[in-house]
C-alpha cells in the first residue's frame, strides 16, 4: 500500500543534470543552475504516477470509508451533518503550493489523497456571504458571528464548525496542461514584450477526475443536538445556513484552483 501523496512530494525522479555539469556547482545558486527537468520528462512521470495511484487506490478505500464512518459519528454528537456534491469538470487544488515539480497537490497526510482542508471550505463560504452576496439577508455582524472575527474590536470564533471535504471514493487523477503564452515576459519584462511571436510553454500538472464526488460536513458549535436551538441565531438556524452558504458557493463560484475557467465547480 502507497502513499500518494508522499511519493509525489518526495519521489518525484524527474529532476537530471546535464552532462558536463560540475556535481558541486558554485553554492546554492550553481547546484539550482546545474540540475532541472523538461515538461516532456514530467509528463511521462505524471503519467506513471496517475497510473500507480489508479491501480493502488482500491487498497486505500477501507481506511477511507474508516474515516468517513468515524467522522459521521462525530456528527451524530455535534448534532451537524455531511452531503455529497460531484465536481462537474476537473478538480485541482494546491497549484500554488511550493514544490520540487513547479505545481503542488494537496493531500491528506495520512491517506496521501486529494482533499479540501475546512479552511478552505469556510473561506470559501465567508467570500460567498460577505463579497459575493450570496446571501442579502446577512450582515456583516451575521458573517462574523457564524463564521468568526479576527477585528480588534471584535475577536471571536464561529458559530459554525467547518470539516474537511474528502472524496468519497479515492478518486481517479488525471494529467492536464496549461499552456504559458508569454513566459519570457513573465520572467523579464523589462526585456521582453508580451507577443504573439512567443512560444507558448506547456505546463503539466495533476488534476482530480471529473464526477469525483466528495462529502461536505458542517456543525453548530453550541454542545448538545441542533434540535435544541430552532430560533433566529440557533444551532439549527446557523446550520442551514451554513450549509445554504457552502452549496451555493462551490455550485457557482468553485472552490480549489482555476476556478476562473471552469474547474473545480460542484453539482
Amino acid at each position: 500500500m502507497g502513499n500518494f501523496g508522499l511519493i509525489y512530494d518526495r519521489y518525484a525522479d524527474v529532476w537530471s543534470r546535464p552532462s558536463g555539469a560540475a556535481a558541486g556547482g558554485d553554492g546554492a545558486g550553481g547546484h539550482a543552475a546545474a540540475v532541472r527537468f523538461d515538461q516532456e520528462t514530467l509528463k511521462v512521470w505524471l503519467d506513471r504516477f496517475a497510473a500507480y495511484a489508479g491501480e493502488r487506490g482500491r487498497e486505500l478505500q477501507g481506511l477511507l470509508d474508516n474515516l468517513h464512518a468515524r467522522r459521521q459519528r462525530l456528527l451524530e454528537c455535534l448534532g451537524g451533518e455531511c452531503f455529497e456534491m460531484t465536481v462537474s469538470w476537473r478538480f485541482a487544488s494546491g497549484l500554488g503550493k511550493a514544490h520540487c515539480l513547479e505545481n503542488g497537490v494537496i493531500w491528506d497526510r495520512n491517506l496521501g489523497i486529494p482533499y479540501l482542508p475546512g479552511s478552505s471550505v469556510k473561506g470559501v463560504m465567508r467570500a460567498w456571504a460577505e463579497h459575493w452576496g450570496g446571501d442579502p439577508s446577512l450582515g456583516r455582524a451575521d458573517v462574523d458571528r457564524l463564521f468568526g472575527s479576527a477585528r480588534p474590536d471584535n475577536r471571536s470564533i464561529g458559530a459554525v464548525i467547518v470539516f474537511d471535504a474528502y472524496p468519497c471514493a479515492v478518486p481517479a487523477l488525471e494529467v492536464d496542461v496549461v499552456n504559458v503564452h508569454y513566459k519570457q515576459y513573465y520572467e523579464d519584462p523589462d526585456t521582453t514584450a508580451p507577443s504573439d511571436w512567443l512560444a507558448p510553454v506547456p505546463v503539466h500538472f495533476l488534476a482530480v477526475a471529473p464526477k469525483t464526488r466528495f462529502s461536505f460536513a458542517v456543525a453548530p458549535r453550541s454542545r448538545g443536538r441542533r434540535e435544541t436551538a430552532t430560533g433566529p441565531g440557533g444551532a439549527a438556524s446557523d446550520l442551514h445556513t451554513a450549509r445554504r452558504l457552502l452549496q451555493d458557493a462551490i455550485s457557482t463560484i468553485g472552490i480549489g484552483a482555476k476556478t476562473a475557467v471552469g474547474y473545480g465547480v460542484f453539482q
